[in-house]
């Protein structure tokens, strides 16, 4: 094992200076890579915007990728705060440091710094939160941060971040209301801030960030009245415009950001 990430560099010079001409080309692939990797290292706030088996932790670190699960209800009656993760390389479940309250129906991103935040949920009183807690893995410890401006339940992945800042979309305003409003956290100001609110209110949609925007598809409107519609919200300008319609009105959706070859052909349904 090297010591010195210089030593590779190093040896990669010599072995280009043996025949210059014809192995160029080969070094303009690695200097691609070099800058790759200078991007990661000084535009931590955008890795979560790539997308690399380059980028993945060392395991000589001693560190790995783990999947964090945060509260939640173990039934109807029961409302946890343990915070537990999984470790897919050593294939076993890790206790995290709790909590400090039950919570469950809340939202959950991790920003570029490797910091965790919990925003919102539902008290096991049926009241929404409008705390938000964020986790730091190198300490083990939970602070609590500045508040939202509005509380809000049935989250879930409708929170997300662009640009290092924290979107919350929607959700569970009040015992009866659902709710248009949207506003987004600054970790380095530690402030929230309303945006535009969407074009409508909506209950359980689905959320997915693309370039830098965000598209929310679907929602409740009110009891049964589900939404066909998508729109999405451009920071640079603060608007929210309709994307499209979706040819199945639907709600307590989840949606994801996925990478296809422009080759790949998806059958259009009729």
């Amino acid at each position: 094992m090297l010591k010195r990430e210089e030593t590779v560099f190093e040896a990669v010079l010599l072995w280009l200076n043996q025949d210059l001409a014809a192995r160029s080309e080969d070094f303009h692939q690695c200097q691609k890579l070099i800058e790759e990797a200078k991007l990661y290292n000084l535009l931590p706030d955008r890795r979560h915007q790539t997308a690399s088996v380059r980028h993945r932790p060392r395991r000589s670190f001693g560190i790995s990728e783990v999947v964090v699960a945060v509260g939640g209800g173990e039934d109807d009656k029961v409302v946890l705060r343990s915070v537990e993760c999984f470790d897919p390389v050593n294939d076993k479940w890790l206790t995290l440091s709790c909590l400090p309250f039950a919570i469950s129906k809340h939202g959950v991103v991790v920003t570029g710094q490797n910091i965790l935040y919990v925003a919102g949920g539902e008290y096991p009183d049926g009241t929404a939160s409008r705390s938000l807690w964020k986790y730091d893995p190198i300490f083990d410890q939970w602070q609590e941060m500045s508040a939202m401006n509005v509380e809000r339940s049935e989250l879930g992945s409708r929170a997300c971040v662009v640009n290092n800042l924290i979107y919350v979309i929607g959700g569970w305003h009040a015992s009866t209301e659902n709710t248009n409003k949207v506003e987004y956290y600054d970790p380095v100001k530690n402030e929230w801030r309303f945006c535009k609110p969407m074009l409508e209110r909506r209950y359980q949609p689905g959320v997915a960030v693309v370039d830098g925007k965000i598209y929310v598809s679907g929602g409740e409107e009110g009891w049964d009245r589900y939404h066909d519609t998508v729109e999405y919200y451009d920071p640079q300008t603060d608007q929210w415009l309709i994307a499209g319609v979706m040819q199945t009105a639907r709600s307590w959706l989840c949606c994801g950001t996925l990478r296809l070859n422009v080759d790949f052909r998806i059958k259009e349904v009729s």
